[in-house]
């Protein structure tokens, strides 16, 4: 290797061993850097001004507390770019010198800006519902935002003789419901501080809701075969709860 050449002088440096072999010229103020199987560790190395470029595999190995690898953008450029085998690439992934994420857009506007019109957007390996009361939607912009979704309890109910209400629960974001046998054709159905005034709403099939006796505790449920209130009526009828944010 030439020894005493300042990086302006030096036009091309090579290693004849190929396992040791090390390519480093200057184009303008563009350094670039071809590696073939070095072997060699560099370490130390400062650079500043101009465009580096490193042509092949780049491995980065280190035991370091603070971080591995920092990208500080003073410029206006963006400040980490991957793209395909295009450049430059319409649809790269970017890091903004703000801070901003693009994926499929080189002008990422939002915090996580995710862009493909050809390729829809695919969430994997989310958690099932276990009773959350809110739900992520997106807007005609595509921003995704959480809404307050109305919690809600389904079931079909069936009743005989003197018994309460059995129920099979087909959905249940609102909470413990129970139900009891009161008299003839009447049962209670216990909600305890779950349900909102104003803000509820009853749909039933084969009963008819006592709408004067709902409170935030529960209501009555009222089984007729017109005009008497009677047992057993209810057979996988429906009853729909509810409860507006």
């Amino acid at each position: 290797m030439a020894q005493g050449l300042t990086l302006n002088e030096l036009t091309a440096t090579t290693f004849t061993n190929q396992n040791d072999l090390l390519l480093i010229y200057q184009t303008g103020s563009t350094l670039s850097i071809s590696v073939g199987n070095l072997t060699k560790n560099i370490v130390n190395t400062n650079f500043t001004g101009g465009t580096l470029t490193i042509t092949g595999n780049t491995t980065i190995i280190g035991n370091s507390n603070s971080d591995m690898l920092r990208v500080t953008q003073t410029g206006s450029g963006n400040a980490f770019v991957v793209e395909d085998s295009s450049n430059p690439d319409s649809t790269p992934f970017v890091i903004t010198s703000g801070g901003t994420v693009g994926v499929g857009t080189t002008t990422p506007t939002h915090t996580f800006h995710v862009s493909g019109n050809s390729n829809p957007v695919r969430f994997e390996g989310l958690q099932t519902n276990t009773g959350a009361t809110k739900t992520i939607i997106a807007d005609n912009n595509g921003v995704l935002y959480v809404e307050n979704k109305p919690k809600k309890y389904v079931a079909l109910l069936t009743q005989s003789s003197t018994s309460a209400p059995t129920a099979i629960v087909l959905e249940n974001t609102l909470g413990t419901v129970t139900f009891g046998y009161n008299t003839t054709g009447i049962y209670s159905v216990t909600a305890t501080g779950l349900l909102t005034t104003n803000k509820t709403t009853i749909v039933t099939g084969g009963a008819v809701c006592s709408t004067s006796n709902l409170t935030v505790n529960g209501f009555y449920l009222l089984s007729y075969n017109i005009p008497n209130l009677e047992n057993g009526i209810l057979n996988n009828s429906t009853l729909e709860i509810t409860v507006y944010p």
